[in-house]
């Protein structure tokens, strides 16, 4: 038997012989120390506040890159060909 066959034989095998899987739990039940509209209010507050902040420096570095473009084109000096 390969082990591609192998595979294919023994993973239903450890699923059906499984008892319950011991990774998640709905046990305890965690209350928050705040309301939940207040928690819901400022997580989304900070997602979009966060991404108010990083459109503005995004904008920000674009409009500098407009602004200084042509005063770095003005101020640069041609090189001269090197001599023969």
């Amino acid at each position: 038997m390969s082990f591609k066959q192998g595979r294919i034989v023994g993973t239903p095998l450890v699923a059906l012989f499984c008892s319950n899987a011991a990774a998640h739990s709905f046990g305890n039940i965690y209350t928050l120390p705040i309301p939940f509209w207040m928690y819901a209010f400022s997580a989304s507050a900070a997602l979009v506040l966060s991404f108010v902040v990083v459109g503005y420096f995004v904008s920000a570095q674009s409009a500098a890159r407009k602004l200084f473009a042509p005063m770095i084109l003005l101020h640069s000096t041609p090189k001269p060909i090197a001599a023969r």
